[in-house]
């Protein structure tokens, strides 16, 4: 549990550590750089640095759950090799195929960050763990969906975004239901024990 704990600590210290010094770096910009091609790049691996570090904070949230923790660290993994190629394509002129990887890794990285904090909700009621796992089967699914538009030669039919479309659509229902259905719940079973 305490090897557990230090390398919770050791994530967050080191995050912390790179968002303040690249947050540093992008004020400077701001306030005295020439917005040339090496300010614009320092910006954007600024973002990069932001969007990796809240993924990766997201994945972490689960890291002591008893059962979760290889998905946790696959997350923080997925979110370190998304800022990784995204780093090699603003830094560099490679593109082809660096794009579809790093769209494949954003995705994956995405998909681990939403599920880990909905992983998070401290569920009693089965119907509602079934909506939680309905959840995160949408989330899997659009997430598939989106790379095999990512790496298709040819797009897929019209058919094919609408069926995307209405999964993703359940997926954002069932993101914001969980929660609300379980405080529901949770009302009702502390008003059932008065």
């Amino acid at each position: 549990m305490e090897k557990k704990n230090t390398m919770r600590k050791y994530f967050l210290n080191t995050m912390i550590i790179s968002l303040s010094i690249t947050a540093l770096i992008a004020i400077g910009i701001l306030l005295f750089g020439k917005f040339g091609t090496i300010e614009n790049k320092i910006l954007i691996t600024t973002l990069a640095v932001g969007f990796a570090s809240l993924a990766g904070l997201c994945c972490s949230s689960i890291i002591n759950v008893c059962g979760l923790r290889s998905f946790s660290i696959f997350g923080i993994l997925s979110a370190c090799v998304s800022f990784s190629i995204a780093n090699l394509m603003i830094w560099t002129q490679i593109r082809d195929p660096m794009e579809q990887v790093f769209g494949t890794a954003s995705v994956v990285m995405i998909v681990c960050s939403h599920t880990s904090l909905l992983l998070l909700i401290k569920i009693n009621s089965r119907t509602i763990r079934d909506v939680l796992y309905a959840t995160i089967v949408c989330i899997a699914i659009v997430a598939i969906m989106y790379i095999i538009v990512l790496w298709s030669n040819k797009p897929p039919g019209e058919y094919f975004f609408r069926l995307m479309g209405v999964i993703a659509i359940l997926d954002v229902l069932g993101t914001i239901l969980t929660p609300m259905l379980n405080k529901i719940q949770h009302i009702k079973d502390h008003e059932s024990k008065k």
